[in-house]
């Protein structure tokens, strides 16, 4: 990472994609930083509360973004073994979830530069900056 930081500035992390094309500096992507598992299935859209087996990892306070099967939610607050959110986030529908399913947090990262290793490999190399 330090060969990185001295060829491109500030970046805290090596992402690689796969069948991704089209990345630029302008765009931002989530990556995964923590994860825990549903404690209590969820089945309804209207459920605002999930709760978890571990939180530990997890941020503490403010808001922050998990992914959950392919439902992206917003953290609202954290309390003891549940958070609080708001679901189907960006453009995702709010699904049911099972018992053991992963919750994700997921970061938004600014890209700082794409390398593209070439078409052979089918993925590219993007060096980010998780944004505050």
């Amino acid at each position: 990472m330090v060969a990185a930081q001295q060829k491109y500035g500030d970046v805290d992390k090596k992402v690689r994609l796969r069948h991704v094309w089209g990345l630029t500096q302008d765009m931002r992507i989530l990556v995964p930083a923590a994860h825990a598992t549903v404690g209590k299935a969820i089945t309804t859209s209207g459920v605002t509360t999930l709760e978890s087996t571990d939180l530990t990892t997890f941020p503490p306070r403010g808001k922050f973004r998990v992914l959950t099967n392919a439902e992206l939610m917003e953290v609202t607050a954290v309390a003891s073994s549940y958070l609080t959110v708001t679901r189907a986030m960006d453009g995702t529908s709010p699904t049911s979830h099972s018992t053991d399913d992963h919750i994700r947090v997921m970061t938004v990262n600014e890209i700082v530069t794409v390398i593209d290793p070439g078409e052979r490999y089918h993925e590219q190399e993007v060096y980010v900056k998780e944004r505050a």
